[in-house]
């Protein structure tokens, strides 16, 4: 039984489901009660857009997914600052206890992100330019799904950028994904430059936000893409602001350590 369980989790089928669940802001590897919470509110949210038509409307919508945006951009950028978000967490609580709660935190974040897009998306589709779909006769159909120029180059977007986020996200783990590193402040895993880091410096900030553009190109909402814009232009300004000089602080940290140990030894 033990053995059938390693070879699942080794499995590269296993790792990617793993992974895309992870990156949408469910955790899988242990189930704790505030876990749990989060779990339930998902649920709760889930059922409650579906049967209270009241949330469902237009402008609840518009509202609810610019709220989120906003929310969870100033969450992230607030909280490495000096004496920010992070800081304090771990001074009232320690680092193991706050380190798990901000983790839950920015999972929720990720999760309502995506969850408040697909809504958002939904209720502006055809919205500047409700003609645009008439310009692009389908190609052909597939299960009466009729598939035209436009939602040919989304699926594209959508297809490539997927396969760059999930192989990014194999590389650097959850731990970095989730700006765990950044809370602790040193790497939690042993960086390579291979895969999509050999061609790109930052590949989920920049191919990796390809499907949100395609997802909003295939139901025609140019709201959308703006709306994918402002979420790319603000990652990277978080990555030039501080997930960089993150970065360079703990490889100047690596190369003192290495510098010491190789004196110690001489």
């Amino acid at each position: 039984m033990k053995n059938w369980i390693i070879k699942l989790k080794n499995n590269i089928f296993f790792k990617i489901l793993i992974s895309i669940i992870e990156m949408s802001g469910i955790l899988l590897d242990k189930f704790t009660f505030p876990r749990i919470i989060l779990l339930l509110l998902i649920l709760i949210e889930i059922i409650s857009f579906k049967y209270i038509e009241f949330l469902s409307s237009y402008n609840f919508v518009i509202y609810y997914s610019i709220i989120w945006f906003i929310f969870r951009q100033s969450f992230l950028f607030l909280s490495f600052t000096k004496n920010g978000i992070a800081d304090r967490m771990k001074k009232k609580w320690g680092e193991k206890k706050s380190g798990e709660i901000y983790l839950l935190i920015t999972a929720f974040c990720f999760w309502y992100r995506a969850r408040s897009y697909g809504l958002f998306l939904k209720h502006t589709s055809w919205d500047l330019f409700p003609n645009l779909k008439s310009m692009f006769p389908p190609l052909f159909n597939i299960l009466d799904f009729e598939v035209n120029l436009l939602t040919l180059i989304g699926y594209s977007l959508i297809i490539f950028g997927t396969i760059i986020n999930i192989w990014s996200f194999l590389l650097i783990k959850r731990g970095a994904y989730y700006y765990m590193d950044m809370f602790y402040g040193r790497f939690l895993t042993s960086f390579q430059v291979k895969g999509p880091y050999k061609w790109f410096n930052n590949p989920m900030y920049g191919p990796g936000q390809l499907p949100s553009y395609g997802i909003a190109l295939t139901v025609g909402s140019f709201s959308g893409l703006l709306l994918s814009l402002a979420n790319q232009i603000f990652a990277y300004l978080f990555y030039f602001c501080f997930e960089k000089p993150h970065i360079n602080r703990c490889l100047n940290k690596l190369k003192f350590n290495n510098k010491e140990e190789i004196l110690s030894n001489s």
